[in-house]
């Protein structure tokens, strides 16, 4: 079932769940910067899900809320985190007419400031509806070393994983069940690995219906099957971890 905060692709396009009103799917596409919201049937989108129409994808800024940031980073996020939270605390957010009219009332008549509070709303969007999403880009210099050594962050070996079909998610439900009755007593990455083992053997017992024949190389084969761990851990957050339990208070406060 999509939930608040999903990433899911649609004919090749990815786009964040902003918020559910019951039957109504508030998205947004990741890539761009516009600011306004594209609203799609949340039961159609459901069944597309079961069917893998409609694919899970791992969010890349989940990171964000995980890995050590320094001071400077965090104030500059709550900076930009305190301006926006009294537009996004507000429902009028989820309509255009709404979202300008607040945007507006708060910039009180300065465009440049108008133009920024949109700016930080739509990364907000995409980034995953938390502070952690507004901090700044640091990091980022995709220049050179005097050295002549390559700037920036390094690749993560196996980080795309594969496409979240129902028998993935399946997969990824019944280890996070078997990781929260079983928590203390084994490590979340531990029951990572016993998944992957079990889709590998899955794998292999179906055959070569399931395997790339013409690659060469049965292992790649099946390795490009494999969720990553990334994809898990995010699945796992969302749906049985802190994530899932903010997404709940998200939930109540807006009906509230």
């Amino acid at each position: 079932m999509i939930r608040v905060n999903d990433v899911i692709e649609i004919e090749s396009i990815q786009y964040r769940v902003v918020q559910l009103f019951g039957c109504l799917a508030l998205l947004i596409p990741m890539n761009g910067q516009s600011v306004y919201l594209i609203s799609m049937d949340a039961d159609e989108l459901n069944e597309s899900l079961s069917k893998g129409k409609v694919l899970l994808k791992e969010d890349k800024w989940i990171a964000l809320q995980y890995k050590s940031l320094s001071d400077n980073m965090l104030k500059a996020a709550e900076a930009s985190y305190q301006a926006i939270l009294p537009i996004v605390s507000n429902p009028m957010l989820y309509t255009s007419d709404g979202r300008r009219k607040l945007v507006q009332a708060y910039a009180k008549g300065d465009r440049l400031e108008e133009r920024r509070l949109n700016q930080l709303i739509g990364i907000y969007w995409r980034r995953g509806q938390s502070k952690y999403a507004l901090v700044p880009d640091y990091g980022k210099n995709t220049g050179h070393t005097s050295s002549g050594a390559k700037r920036g962050r390094k690749g993560r070996e196996n980080a795309n994983g594969t496409a979240l079909n129902p028998f993935i998610l399946n997969a990824m439900d019944e280890a996070s069940r078997k990781y929260n009755e079983h928590r203390g007593m084994t490590r979340l990455k531990d029951v990572y690995e016993e998944m992957c083992n079990a889709i590998r053997a899955s794998i292999e017992s179906a055959g070569n219906e399931s395997r790339n024949e013409g690659s060469g190389n049965e292992e790649e084969s099946i390795h490009s099957q494999l969720p990553s761990y990334h994809q898990f851990y995010y699945y796992y957050r969302t749906r049985y971890g802190t994530l899932a339990k903010d997404a709940k208070s998200s939930d109540s406060e807006s009906v509230k």
